[in-house]
């Protein structure tokens, strides 16, 4: 055993508690004095796009199946839409586009491009631009508006049908120098369709093509059509009319709307002369009702819920059990006449929009005040199924329809209050289809086209009040208090060309609604070309 010196173990003891002082304040130190950080920022370049053409594409006038020197699918366009264009930094101009399977001689009838010149400095030129037009031709009456859109190598169109009395064209319109090559997808109520001369479809330059949709998919109701090009881009829309034993009863213009998502916003929906009708709840199959058409293009199915939120924020919800591959019909169970926003989500992507009716003879409804409440109508709605002057109470529960199986429910299913018999109410009219909303981040421009009525709707699906100013020209218009989960309802001016400066994620659309007539669109976010673009390596 090692023996110490009591003068070693003090000197010991004593450099020990010195160098626990030290270590201590070492530590108080660094808890207080500034420590050098590495950090390391990441390298980013501002690249500044040369502008390229802002460009619109208009579908161009309604067109007639006609038969031309024995060539039963010829088609003729017979009357020139009203088109209103919105441009800054630069004058607009309209170029007809060529449309060899259209046997139409006037330009006017034709599809257009609407374009700028590009930027030359760092603000991007802009343009918008809306159509319409309404005809109470011997084949084809009711209105038709649409949004000019921008082509897209992806693009998704709710609405159509090919049942007997019901007409709907495919338009491929290509607005490039180069030759498209489409491909075409069609989902149905019996799954996906499966037929020869659906692929490597060639559009020419500045050409449209015009296709039945019944050549590839005859007597299905419910078609949802996807358009993908493998070269060049397409703007898609499709024609739809109806004509109910020898009455032409409406016409429809279906541009693109969102895409594939879990959750879709469809505001603008207006019901008139609706309610009731689909009280026994189910799948919707006649086309004199309203019905949210809903397809999952993917093979694995779910539960779709469609939320229906009137001006209010009172709810109304159904349910259904879809298949993958298919479509499916949704009634509007218990809703009474109204303007509302449809809520449609998914655990899967789906793709949805809107089908409502204007009978013949039936005014439409009267704007609700600044606070949403709906102002009494001075029209009562068609004979409900529960008598004449019968109305049954609004009701907010859920209600489910029965799974979809691939086909669509027969007549004695139970699926709609009406039966399909005509009488006096039903022949003539029109119809709306509206489709799936864009969120609107940054300023937008909407062109208010001619026609009847023109109204604004704006949604807020956030938890917090959005304040949006509305510019007609260079002037302010009004200033609009959206509260959370609301849809705000505004009267328009035709051919207004109204600003949205600092929209803040609201969804929004523009329908024109008359006694028998009805059309809607979806305002579109604006494409700002050659803005900058801030670039970070991997």
């Amino acid at each position: 055993m090692t023996k110490r010196s009591p003068l070693r173990t003090s000197l010991l003891s004593l450099a020990g508690v010195g160098g626990a002082a030290i270590a201590t304040v070492a530590l108080f130190a660094l808890a207080f004095i500034p420590q050098p950080q590495l950090r390391l920022a990441p390298l980013g370049l501002t690249i500044n796009p040369v502008a390229a053409t802002p460009t619109k594409v208009c579908p161009g006038g309604l067109v007639d199946v006609i038969t031309y020197k024995s060539d039963a699918t010829t088609f003729a366009g017979f009357a020139a839409p009203d088109i209103n264009a919105v441009a800054i930094g630069a004058t607009s101009t309209i170029t007809p586009v060529d449309a060899p399977d259209n046997i139409a001689t006037s330009a006017d009838v034709l599809p257009q491009l609407i374009t700028v010149p590009a930027s030359t400095s760092d603000t991007p030129n802009v343009i918008a631009a809306t159509q319409s037009q309404e005809t109470t031709s011997d084949v084809i009456a009711g209105l038709a508006a649409a949004n000019c859109g921008e082509a897209s190598t992806d693009q998704w169109l709710v609405g159509g049908s090919t049942v007997v009395g019901q007409t709907s064209l495919l338009f491929l319109t290509n607005a490039l120098n180069v030759e498209s090559l489409v491909d075409v997808q069609i989902f149905t109520e019996n799954g996906r369709v499966d037929a020869p001369g659906m692929s490597a479809i060639v559009v020419g330059p500045h050409s449209q093509r015009i296709l039945s949709l019944a050549a590839f998919a005859p007597d299905v109701s419910e078609p949802v059509v996807h358009v993908v090009t493998t070269g060049g881009q397409i703007f898609a829309s499709i024609q739809q009319s109806v004509t109910r034993v020898i009455v032409p009863s409406g016409v429809e213009l279906i541009t693109p709307g969102a895409g594939l998502a879990t959750r879709h916003i469809i505001p603008g929906v207006a019901l008139v002369g609706q309610a009731q009708q689909d009280s026994e709840g189910g799948q919707v199959t006649s086309d004199l009702a309203p019905a949210i058409r809903v397809a999952i293009p993917g093979q694995v199915g779910a539960e779709v819920t469609a939320t229906v939120r009137d001006t209010e924020g009172t709810e109304f919800v159904v349910k259904a059990n879809v298949a993958g591959g298919h479509s499916i019909q949704l009634p509007f169970a218990g809703v009474p006449d109204g303007f509302y926003t449809v809520i449609v989500t998914a655990d899967v992507p789906v793709v949805a929009g809107v089908r409502t009716i204007q009978a013949a003879g039936i005014a439409p409804l009267p704007l609700p005040d600044e606070n949403g409440k709906p102002t009494p109508s001075p029209t009562p709605s068609r004979t409900s199924p529960l008598g004449a002057g019968a109305s049954a109470a609004p009701t907010a529960s859920p209600t489910t329809a029965p799974p979809s199986n691939g086909s669509a429910a027969g007549s004695d299913g139970g699926s709609s209050g009406l039966t399909g018999v005509l009488n006096p109410s039903n022949v003539g009219g029109d119809f709306t289809w509206n489709a799936a909303a864009f969120q609107l981040t940054a300023d937008t421009l909407i062109p208010i086209p001619e026609g009847r009525h023109p109204t604004l709707f704006l949604y807020n699906p956030a938890d917090a009040e959005v304040t949006v100013s509305l510019f007609s020209g260079e002037k302010q218009w009004k200033s609009v208090r959206v509260t959370p989960g609301r849809t705000v309802v505004l009267e328009l001016q035709p051919g207004m060309d109204l600003r949205v400066k600092e929209p803040a994620g609201i969804f929004a659309s523009v329908s024109l609604r008359g006694s028998g007539y009805g059309s809607a669109f979806v305002v579109s976010p604006i494409t700002r070309l050659g803005s900058s673009v801030l670039v970070y390596p991997r």
